[in-house]
């Protein structure tokens, strides 16, 4: 016997005997069979809805990656799910976000206050006038970088001169600004504001790139701290260069500051003790420059000496005296007075006068020498005042004892010259 393809009742087939009850029968009884089953005919229940019972459904699964099924809405920008499905709200709140992010701002405005919104700002400026709130004395081109995210904003500018500086700034919600810092420098390297090492060594190693050794700034366990030479291989200390003790002396291989310190106070000392043993007025608490200009001002400044050689001249007679010009040049000084060792004598050098005879630029500031029987040695001035001097030594006729008169001679042998 046939059946009907969608709820499988008995079909009556020409071959088969006609008997109208029975298989009316038959056809009711398979029809009532498929009634309020699943896969069969659905009854409504008193609620006028189909019982689960009757319905061929599975309950639902959750939607992933490789099946579908139910998702959840989410807000969230941030979030990373593969479950998860995004609002529309989410993707109107990234967009705004990708909307301001770091993106070409176009010129820097005229105050640089007013750039607050995030992204690049171009910097191409001949000059500064008109302009305000930019980092003083930086170069006129470059890119200007601000960063703005919860009230917190960021401007860091960085030149394009040769080499690149980049200078820093803070403020919240485009107020309150802080002062530009400039934070990179023309040794190559950011300056950090404060480092703090902890841990064991507590130490920070400064090297060159393939350089055995480096300085090495080391914190001992007595408190000290050391500036040291360190060799990079195998991290041993290569001697001290220099370090400060608890009671804050600085320290060095040979030396140390509170060494040092009394070292120019007691040469103080001393340097006072010279200068007024020489007619100034200074105590070890004076300074330096007040030594100098106390040395410069004392009575005797600058001298020199040295020797004629027995140069000399000799009178033409028994009755005339003898003049004789001797001169000295090229001293580093102005002479204002000169002391010279002069001999008054006889042809066969018989002496009658050996003296130090003295002048100066000042009239009547000179003097000779007299010896026996009257016979003198004189001097003239020194005029005008050069760096040297030119003077006249004159010899009288020498008057000998029982009326001799032989004939006179006068020489020149030693001379000091003072400022």
């Amino acid at each position: 016997m046939a059946n009907t393809d969608k709820l499988g009742l008995p079909l009556i087939e020409p071959n088969m005997t006609a008997d109208v009850p029975r298989d009316m029968n038959a056809l009711a009884e398979a029809v009532d069979a498929k009634v309020g089953v699943a896969g069969g005919l659905a009854v409504l229940g008193a609620d006028g809805k189909v019982p689960a019972d009757q319905l061929n459904v599975k309950d639902p699964v959750d939607a992933s990656l490789t099946q579908k099924g139910i998702v959840q809405l989410s807000e969230a920008t941030n979030s990373t799910s593969n479950t998860m499905a995004a609002t529309p709200k989410a993707v109107k709140a990234a967009y705004d976000l990708a909307n301001n992010a770091y993106r070409d701002r176009g010129n820097v405005p005229l105050n640089w206050n007013d750039a607050i919104l995030s992204g690049n700002y171009n910097v191409a400026l001949s000059s500064w006038t008109g302009y305000s709130n930019y980092p003083t004395g930086a170069y006129g081109y470059g890119k200007l970088v601000v960063d703005y995210n919860g009230g917190a904003c960021v401007q860091v500018y960085y030149t394009h001169d040769n080499p690149g500086r980049v200078y820093q700034r803070v403020s919240y919600n485009g107020a309150d600004w802080r002062e530009w810092t400039e934070i990179f420098t023309t040794i190559g390297g950011i300056v950090p504001r404060d480092v703090v090492i902890s841990g064991t060594e507590k130490a920070l190693v400064i090297k060159n790139n393939g350089a055995p050794s480096g300085i090495r700034f080391q914190a001992g366990a007595d408190g000290a701290f050391y500036l040291q030479k360190a060799n990079l291989t195998t991290g041993q200390t290569m001697g001290n260069l220099i370090w400060v003790g608890l009671d804050g002396n600085l320290s060095w291989p040979g030396g140390d500051l509170n060494g040092l310190k009394q070292s120019v106070v007691d040469g103080k000392g001393v340097i006072a003790g010279a200068i007024n043993g020489k007619g100034g007025n200074v105590t070890a608490s004076n300074t330096f420059a007040e030594y100098a200009a106390a040395i410069t001002n004392l009575p005797v400044k600058r001298f020199a000496n040295g020797t004629f050689n027995g140069q000399s001249a000799q009178a033409t007679s028994t009755v005339n005296g003898i003049d004789m010009n001797v001169s000295v040049n090229g001293l580093p000084f102005i002479v204002r007075r000169i002391f010279i060792r002069v001999i008054l004598s006889d042809a066969v050098n018989s002496r009658e006068i050996d003296a130090i005879v003295m002048t100066s630029n000042v009239f009547n500031d000179n003097a000779g020498a007299k010896g026996w029987r009257n016979n003198s040695v004189g001097i003239g001035y020194l005029e005008p005042p050069i760096q040297g001097f030119n003077v006249k030594l004159s010899g009288s006729r020498i008057d000998a004892y029982a009326g001799g008169s032989p004939i006179a001679k006068i020489s020149a042998y030693e001379w000091w010259a003072y400022e």
